[in-house]
C-alpha cells in the first residue's frame, strides 16, 4: 500500500494551530467535528493544489495522528508523543510555538485562501 506523501508546510502550519488551541483541553478523539473538520479543510488544500490523494489520505485518524506527533516537540508535555516526528514538524515547531498570534493568522490566511479559491472555482460558469 503506498504512503501518503510528506505534509507540506501548509498543512503543518494549519495543524499545528489546531493542536495549539487544544492543548490545554486536550486534543479531540478521531470520530469528533473538530478532527472531521480538520481533516476537510487539509483535503481541500491537497485538491486545491492538485495534489496527489490516496484514500486514506489526511483522514480523520491521520489528522488526529499528526497532532499527537506535536506532543513529542512539545516541551510542556509531560507524557511522551508520537516517535515518529518529522523535520517538518519540528521547524513547524521552532517557527510558530512560541508566536501563537503569528501561527494563527499563517493559518487563517492559508484558509482563507483555501475558501476563496474553492469557492471563486465552483461558481465559474
Amino acid at each position: 500500500m503506498p504512503r501518503n506523501r510528506p505534509w507540506t508546510r501548509d498543512e503543518l502550519i494549519i495543524a499545528l494551530d489546531f493542536y495549539l488551541k487544544h492543548r490545554d483541553s486536550g486534543i479531540p478523539r478521531k470520530e469528533s467535528d473538530e478532527i472531521r473538520l480538520l481533516s476537510e479543510q487539509l483535503n481541500r488544500l491537497a485538491i486545491l493544489h492538485d495534489l496527489p490523494r490516496g484514500e486514506k489520505f489526511r483522514n480523520a485518524n491521520s489528522a488526529r495522528l499528526k497532532l499527537m506527533s506535536f506532543l513529542a516537540v512539545d516541551p510542556d508535555w509531560t507524557g511522551r508523543g508520537m516517535s515518529n516526528v518529522g523535520q517538518g514538524d519540528r521547524q513547524v515547531w521552532t517557527d510558530f510555538a512560541h508566536q501563537p498570534e503569528i501561527l494563527n493568522a499563517a493559518a487563517q490566511s492559508i484558509l482563507q485562501h483555501l475558501y476563496f479559491n474553492v469557492q471563486t472555482e465552483d461558481s465559474q460558469p
